[in-house]
């Protein structure tokens, strides 16, 4: 998928779902929100490694859902996702590189600082699994959190430490707190994470936590885009 106003290619930005999701489940606000405003980028949205069911995907499976499990899972993982990046780069011949992660897809995207060279990365209702041992980053990319504070799923306390650990190893991260939106996103928050990504918003000063008031999504609601998940499994549902 290409920007709007498309020429050449100068951006990859790529899509990590969350799990028991699937990559097509970014291209309705990716229609409706990146690809009118970020000019000149190819929008690439992979299925996960780890097949759930007949039409989902997870980057590992979920059983345990613990600290354990999802170090296990990313360290199962890192090499071929990296190994993607690196093809899309050299298919494309762009190295400016940027991660959009959902959820599940946010450790995912996080675990690419360690591999690989990326420019930004936009974290949707997720945290960061440390690797053991600290290993050096390849990368410090800026990152950008959107979380809401009360989400179900994914602990808005995790957001908080992602940040506080990514910036203690030079990550220059910012976390935008939302209310009422749970495990998922709200208009305002894909209008922030694209604005990031073109250039049009930059990264506010640490110690400064932007706090945005966002209505409770609701299915169907006219001026709410959303990526939701409900109980353990992260069913995905973009309303339109």
């Amino acid at each position: 998928m290409k920007s709007a106003n498309f020429s050449k290619v100068e951006k990859l930005i790529i899509f990590l779902h969350g799990s028991s999701g699937r990559g097509e489940d970014f291209r309705g606000v990716c229609d409706a929100f990146f690809a009118p405003k970020i000019d000149n980028a190819i929008f690439l949205m992979p299925n996960g490694v780890e097949k759930i069911s007949d039409n989902t995907w997870g980057w590992w499976r979920e059983i345990k859902n613990d600290s354990v499990e999802k170090r296990a899972g990313l360290d199962g993982i890192r090499e071929t996702v990296c190994g993607y990046i690196r093809q899309m780069v050299a298919e494309y011949d762009c190295a400016d590189v940027n991660l959009v992660g959902f959820s599940q897809g946010v450790r995912v995207a996080f675990e690419m600082m360690y591999l690989s060279k990326i420019s930004k990365i936009v974290a949707y209702c997720g945290g960061f699994s440390r690797p053991s041992g600290n290993p050096p980053f390849v990368s410090k990319p800026e990152v950008l959190q959107i979380h809401s504070d009360d989400d179900p799923v994914v602990k808005y306390a995790d957001a908080v430490q992602a940040r506080k650990d990514l910036r203690k190893f030079g990550v220059p991260a910012e976390l935008v707190t939302h209310h009422n939106v749970g495990h998922g996103v709200s208009e305002e928050g894909w209008k922030i994470g694209t604005a990031f990504l073109s250039g049009e918003r930059k990264l506010k000063k640490p110690g400064l936590l932007r706090r945005l008031f966002c209505r409770k999504a609701k299915s169907g609601g006219a001026n709410i885009l959303t990526l939701s998940s409900k109980n353990k499994e992260e069913r995905r549902n973009v309303v339109p």
